[in-house]
């Protein structure tokens, strides 16, 4: 049956009934229905059922009775106290939970309780309140720190990160006349050719990208070389400074947080920016460039460690800086907007 409205079956039954009675024909019943119930009269098919019932001699209004097992007495109650205990539990593990079938599991669930089933979204850590807490105060300290240097001083930021790149990215599908015709696409096996590679940059651009050494691993010593060469790099721009005045944002892992990486970037002259923990959603590189560039390098296959920095550098030359204005516009939007929350992780 169409339509929205109050009213129940049992009226529009007797309507039909009654035209029936009077000798009307089923296409005059469902006028005259949609004449007075307009958009919430039944459809025209429902009529024709209920007509033809009538006209065989059927007298009662209500539903017939219906066989099969009785609702279970608070059912709905106990699907929800089950939730509680597993929120992700399926309907089949609420069957055995609850020791019932998954008709009646489903219809207290959709029916009694009007449940939908949504997906949930990935996360990267489960966040103690510890830490929620932590998230608040440093991204309102960090987000305070932007907004004080402004636009024009943001140049005094520079955001480093590394991350695995492979040297093929296979797209999610490809063109074929016939979906049989389409190959599955095998899951990526430990083995499979990757390099890590540190991104470091600002709002001016790209200053420095490298590639670890195959024989090497990403250590705290390394991290001292990177800003080393960083430095040195910034030199180009600020011949007599480098580093010294500018501020460092890195990520929580151990190699940048490490005393003597501490102490490197002090030796340079520089600062570090405190980062909330557990928080990839608040790192340009994590929520902006990675992302990114792995998503330009789908269905390019490159060789070796030296095929991969090729095919980043030459990405990374194609981010205009009023892209980059704009990333950092999102971080600091991102930083408000945890500080101004519950400390968990932002849902987009």
């Amino acid at each position: 049956m169409s339509g929205e409205g109050n009213f129940s079956q049992i009226e529009f039954r007797a309507v039909v009934r009654f035209c029936v009675l009077r000798g009307l024909c089923n296409r005059d019943i469902h006028s005259q229905l949609v004449e007075a119930y307009k958009a919430s009269a039944p459809s025209y098919s429902w009529v024709v059922k209920w007509a033809s019932r009538f006209r065989c001699g059927r007298d009662e209004l209500e539903d017939d009775p219906r066989s099969g097992r009785p609702p279970i007495e608070g059912l709905a109650q106990q699907v929800l106290d089950a939730l509680e205990v597993q929120p992700f539990a399926s309907t089949r593990d609420l069957c055995k939970v609850l020791e019932c079938s998954h008709l009646s599991v489903f219809n207290a669930l959709t029916k009694d309780l009007v449940f939908k089933k949504f997906l949930s979204y990935w996360i990267p850590h489960v966040l103690t309140d510890s830490q929620k807490t932590q998230r608040i105060k440093l991204s309102g300290d960090l987000f305070k720190q932007l907004v004080i240097l402004g636009n024009a001083h943001l140049t005094k930021v520079i955001t480093i990160d590394e991350s695995w790149f492979y040297s093929d990215y296979t797209p999610e599908g490809r063109w074929s006349r016939r979906a049989q015709d389409v190959e599955p696409r095998p899951r990526r096996g430990i083995g499979a050719e990757k390099v890590m590679v540190t991104v470091m940059w600002s709002i001016r651009g790209f200053h420095l990208i490298e590639v670890l050494p195959e024989d090497q691993t990403f250590t705290s010593e390394y991290a001292c070389v990177l800003l080393d060469r960083l430095d040195q790099k910034i030199r180009e721009l600020r011949p007599k400074m480098g580093l010294r005045g500018m501020m460092i944002h890195w990520d929580n892992a151990r190699p940048h947080t490490a005393s003597i990486t501490k102490e490197k970037v002090r030796s340079l002259g520089a600062s570090l920016l405190a980062h909330p923990p557990y928080s990839p959603d608040l790192a340009p590189s994590d929520f902006f460039l990675f992302g990114l560039v792995k998503k330009r390098m789908e269905g390019v296959h490159v060789d070796g460690a030296a095929g991969i920095f090729e095919a980043i550098s030459g990405i990374t030359h194609t981010i205009h800086k009023e892209m980059l204005v704009s990333v950092f516009d999102e971080w600091k939007r991102r930083l408000k907007d945890v500080s101004e929350s519950d400390g968990g992780y932002l849902n987009e």
